[in-house]
């Protein structure tokens, strides 16, 4: 961010310009960190998308392994 009136660096959140004193806020300047966008979107649900895919493909895996060890011991016991 820079200073609208001398253009020098100013650091995030500033209210005065440290080279020359003016104040940022009413050049409009100042930003709120917490009201600023960061440019990705709220989630939607809970959990992120590949989080969430992730845990559906594990459970799934999980259950086609649990279904073909139940079908080995019902076949080894008869």
């Amino acid at each position: 961010m820079h200073c609208p009136k001398c253009a020098a660096e100013v650091r995030e959140g500033a209210r005065l310009c440290q080279s020359c004193g003016i104040s940022l806020e009413e050049y409009g300047v100042v930003r709120d960190p917490f009201t600023e966008d960061k440019g990705r979107p709220p989630a939607a649900g809970g959990m992120a998308a590949p989080v969430r895919r992730r845990m559906i493909i594990a459970f799934v895996v999980f259950d086609i392994i649990l279904a073909v060890v139940l079908v080995f011991f019902i076949l080894k016991m008869g």
